[in-house]
């Protein structure tokens, strides 16, 4: 699927993210045309650096803030479905006072 899609992250108030936050979406590669939002996670959560899993079926990204897989709210890594933004997973727990990051390749 990764090759027909792109994700990205996209923040402000708009119908797909009434509270403005940073979140992941992903649209069509070739006319940007079919724009989901993956993440949705609501206020007070930031998603960013979204990058496909080899297959492409999953999407990895950071996320912070208070949830419930993460109490503390540092940035951790997730994956979640590319179709839908179904069976979000915490990969990280690492618990208070570390940081998760994603670089690219």
């Amino acid at each position: 699927m990764s090759g027909d899609k792109i994700v990205y992250v996209s923040g402000g108030e708009q119908a797909s993210n009434i509270e403005g936050d940073d979140e992941i979406y992903r649209m069509n590669a070739l006319d940007g045309t079919r724009k989901v939002n993956l993440s949705n996670n609501g206020a007070g959560l930031t998603d960013r650096s979204p990058v496909y899993s080899p297959d492409g079926s999953k999407v990895a990204y950071e996320s912070y803030g208070i949830q419930t897989s993460n109490p503390e709210g540092d940035r951790e890594i997730y994956s979640m479905n590319t179709v839908d933004g179904t069976g979000k997973k915490n990969l990280t727990h690492n618990g208070l006072g570390v940081q998760d990051f994603i670089y690219p390749d």
